[in-house]
């Protein structure tokens, strides 16, 4: 019990002294303002211990307080976190060490006005004691404080330096190996949440940053595949938030071989069709194309935003397709977004190119028609596709396979559904409510809508759909979320059950949440209290407190639903 009370006090004294090393690291190498991808390096992995930091607090938001619990179940695991924070204490403090190996030293000062950490001998294998920690903190508290005081200068080359930051990265990776296990589930889920709140040079810095760590990083571990999804998800929403090119790429209805045989039956506004002639002369690709209706100025521009955001590289995760470029199609009044299918679908063609080359064994088919399938319903579920899954003969290319029936790759699926998405400008129009519309007063039950805007069904919160002015806000994509699990969980359209045209949103809301109780019989408690607690989000205005906590909650969604077995 001793030894746990130790490991406790000498981890809660170190959590917030590495915190602020990483910090105090990361401005001695932006001091030059130079230095960018050492900066970004270290803004990363500042970032990631702060993620693998914030399992540790308690209910209250508290830091660090879950610890002493996970110390007393797994005092192995904690002694090793304690060793770990030591070691990368030991490098951000040691003064003389960063000069004498990493050639980086005070300009005009002397390093003995800091204090020795060599003696307490981490690097030979010797762990910190309950006799030695407090003055090994005391001498690291020292010497924070000595070198905020100083200006540095870089002696030495890129080499050495990149070397202490591969050290640093080195320990920060170990440390993110322990925790509780679904904690760890619910860090690896929320890796994306950073991005929130980073403006566009720090998400260029960390795009950089990513990519390098990636690229020196061992082919299959498991850091390196983070690095990579991390550095696409920096691009990405840096294209998305700030970056507006005002080019993209435009085909003609002559670049198509279009057929109605190749329309999207759960769908009238998306087809299949032939590229010609693309990427180069001579090679032909299936794509899916998503029209939009409209032609005017505005929805050009629209459709460039989505087109020019959907061509960035993104993680996988994000499940949306690569996009070609854009189509006008005149004759219709339509624009479209030319989107790439899975690779064995949209290449593998036949030599000679029948008016069938997109036979079914190419088309996709949407979540409601494999429901409709097996139960008549309506479910929206048209912007989630499933292709046929890839061939995977002994020989021969992975296209369609060629035996009937045709299976479906259900670990392919696409979010499309694009076209009918606004483009949010949260930079320059940041407000709650949408300008270009009159707000209802909050208790107002008159129901108003944007022009061209979707109609808004039982799938939005009863506060978007009492006033459509409001902008989207996470908390009503959880709402949806409960929606569509909950139709999932009773496998019948929420429709068929109750009487979804009700004016009164919120009673509709009321009857979702019992019809909630049937679930933990169909599918057990889990999922039953994940539906329950969607359904239940609200749209009020959340403190910085609380904002966290609903991140924290996405994160467990995700996490939770994981448990869930068919």
């Amino acid at each position: 019990m001793a030894e746990v009370f130790g490991i406790v006090t000498g981890v809660l004294g170190l959590l917030p002294l590495c915190r602020d090393g990483l910090g105090m690291i990361k401005d001695v190498f932006g001091a030059p303002g130079t230095l960018q991808l050492a900066v970004g390096r270290l803004e990363l992995q500042r970032d990631r211990y702060d993620e693998w930091r914030d399992i540790w607090r308690d209910e209250d938001g508290e830091k660090d307080l879950r610890f002493e619990a996970y110390a007393k179940s797994n005092p192995a695991a904690a002694r090793r976190v304690l060793r770990q924070l030591a070691l990368l204490s030991q490098v951000l403090f040691d003064a003389r060490s960063l000069e004498e190996q990493y050639g980086i030293r005070p300009d005009g000062r002397s390093n003995r006005d800091a204090k020795d950490l060599s003696q307490f001998r981490l690097k030979s294998g010797q762990d910190l004691t309950i006799e030695t920690q407090g003055s090994f903190l005391e001498r690291c508290k020292t010497n924070m404080s000595f070198m905020k005081r100083c200006r540095f200068v870089f002696r030495k080359k890129e080499a050495s330096w990149n070397n202490l930051i591969d050290l640093l990265k080195e320990y920060n990776e170990n440390l993110t190996m322990y925790g509780p296990k679904f904690e760890l589930e619910k860090m690896l889920k929320s890796e994306f949440e950073m991005l929130r709140q980073l403006q566009l040079d720090e998400l260029r810095r960390l795009a950089e940053a990513s990519a390098y760590e990636h690229k020196h990083s061992l082919p299959n571990n498991n850091h390196a595949v983070r690095y990579h999804s991390l550095s696409l998800a920096a691009q990405f929403s840096a294209v998305v938030k700030y970056e507006r090119p005002h080019a993209a790429f435009k085909f003609s209805m002559r670049d198509f071989r279009l057929d109605p045989a190749y329309i999207l039956s759960s769908s009238g506004s998306s087809t299949m069709a032939l590229l010609f002639d693309y990427p180069v002369k001579k090679e032909h690709r299936v794509v899916l194309i998503e029209w939009i209706d409209g032609i005017d100025r505005d929805q050009e521009r629209d459709t460039r935003i989505k087109t020019l955001m959907l061509a960035t590289p993104k993680p996988g995760q994000l499940l949306l397709p690569t996009c070609y470029g854009m189509v006008e199609d005149t004759f219709a009044g339509r624009f479209g977004l030319v989107l790439a299918p899975p690779t064995h679908i949209r290449s593998n063609l036949p030599p000679i190119l029948s008016a069938g080359a997109i036979s079914q064994k190419r088309m996709p088919v949407s979540l409601k028609e494999l429901l409709d399938k097996v139960h008549p319903s309506n479910i929206r579920s048209n912007s989630i596709l499933f292709f046929p899954a890839k061939n995977k003969p002994s020989t021969g290319p992975p296209g369609p396979a060629s035996g009937y029936p045709q299976p479906i790759g259900y670990d392919e699926p696409l979010f499309v559904g694009l076209g009918s998405s606004r483009v949010d400008d949260v930079i320059d129009d940041p407000g709650d409510y949408y300008d270009d519309l009159h707000e209802p007063r909050r208790h107002d039950w008159v129901v108003t809508k944007r022009p061209g805007d979707i109609n808004l069904d039982y799938y939005q919160h009863p506060e978007k759909r009492r006033n459509p002015s409001m902008r989207y806000s996470r908390a009503h994509d959880i709402y949806s979320l409960g929606c569509v699990l909950l139709e999932i969980g009773l496998w019948k359209p929420l429709d068929r059950i109750v009487e979804i045209e009700d004016g009164d949103f919120e009673r509709t809301k009321k009857t979702f949440q019992g019809l909630t109780m049937e679930l933990d019989g169909l599918t057990g408690s889990i999922y039953g209290n994940i539906v329950r607690s969607c359904l239940a989000i609200s749209t009020r205005e959340r403190t910085e407190s609380e904002a966290r906590q609903l991140s924290k909650f996405c994160a467990e969604i995700a996490a939770t639903l994981d448990k869930c077995n068919a």
